[in-house]
């Protein structure tokens, strides 16, 4: 009997992807993958799709995705989560949505089951990020825990990481700082291959400040 290799890595990617609690589409984009490379891949993992899945989620056991080999996720991940877990049911939570933070439009495509954040509020929000412009301290994969700030013109709060969304849809994701214009600020990026970059708050429609961060790392 020919045993399907290719099927079974499929399946094994599947599992590791239910284990995250994400969409396949999610997985996809936050690896830098084609949304639907899940669905069209034949000829198993490429070095390049693999190297960008291992980098991306260093706790997956890439031997066990590739043969079945050994445990999905090594015992000291799986003892960090544990304890994460044991935190974010002890505290002060509730069941929040997540979505995928995308650069325009509101939050509307939700990415995953509802999860607990410590210290959350109804109304919070949590955000998957997909790519490396606030890295190193957010990293893609991460999950950010958002609060909507409605008094945010009165006194916003220098050197905190918010999210901004503009008039025209888009959404920036930055640390606010001082511009030199008062009716400014000033976003900008933990990763030196973003700049900075003013924005006039007369464009700002909502400002949610980011309460905690969730990462697999």
């Amino acid at each position: 009997m020919r045993v399907d290799f290719k099927k079974e890595q499929r399946e094994r990617l599947e599992e590791f992807i239910s284990y995250l609690g994400i969409t396949k589409h999610a997985f996809c984009i936050n690896c830098g993958l084609s949304a639907t490379y899940f669905y069209t891949m034949r000829k198993g993992f490429g070095a390049k799709a693999l190297q960008r899945i291992g980098q991306t989620y260093p706790l997956l056991n890439t031997d066990w995705l590739l043969t079945g080999r050994g445990s999905m996720v090594p015992n000291e991940y799986m003892d960090a989560e544990k304890t994460n877990k044991r935190t974010y049911n002890n505290a002060n939570n509730c069941g929040l949505n997540v979505y995928m933070l995308k650069h325009s439009g509101e939050f509307e495509e939700e990415v995953s089951n509802i999860i607990s954040m410590p210290d959350s509020q109804e109304g919070d929000i949590c955000v998957a990020i997909t790519d490396d412009s606030m890295s190193p301290k957010y990293v893609p994969s991460s999950i950010i825990h958002i609060r909507e700030i409605g008094d945010w013109k009165e006194y916003l709060g220098y050197g905190y990481d918010f999210v901004f969304i503009l008039k025209d849809g888009r959404r920036i994701f930055r640390r606010a700082e001082k511009a030199e214009h008062i009716d400014n600020i000033r976003c900008c990026s933990y990763n030196d291959n973003y700049g900075n970059e003013d924005v006039q708050k007369r464009f700002i429609s909502k400002v949610y400040k980011v309460i905690s961060c969730l990462s697999f790392y």
